[in-house]
């Protein structure tokens, strides 16, 4: 699901604010805001189909690695200060070609918008 579904906000609050809009619908009824997402899943164990509502944790889900206080008090260092205190202890003209050459692979670097958020 988070290959699929997930991805890096620029901005949380705008997009909680996207998330929080409600819509009429046709007989004047209030029904949630199309950005909702609904997955249809199979289990890999049961292999029974399921479907589960996704909105907020599809960008939330990410925001852990920027802002890993959501989580646990005690981790406050998001992954962008790490690489970059992790390129500022190698030998001071190395460092632009550090900063130019980060590769991403795999796992939840595949986050959309991972890669800009990281810059």
């Amino acid at each position: 699901m988070k290959e699929k579904y997930c991805y890096c906000a620029a901005d949380i609050v705008k997009e909680h604010q996207k998330y929080d809009e409600k819509e009429k619908d046709a007989s004047g009824n209030w029904v949630q805001s199309k950005k909702f997402k609904v997955a249809k899943i199979t289990g890999p164990l049961t292999q029974k189909k399921f479907t589960v509502n996704l909105g907020y944790e599809m960008f939330m889900g990410p925001e852990i690695f920027f802002q890993p206080e959501f989580v646990n008090k005690d981790y406050r260092e998001p992954i962008d200060q790490i690489v970059d205190h992790a390129i500022l202890t190698a030998p001071i003209d190395t460092r632009a070609s550090l900063y130019a050459n980060i590769v991403l692979s795999g796992g939840s670097t595949l986050f959309n918008n991972f890669d800009k958020r990281l810059e």
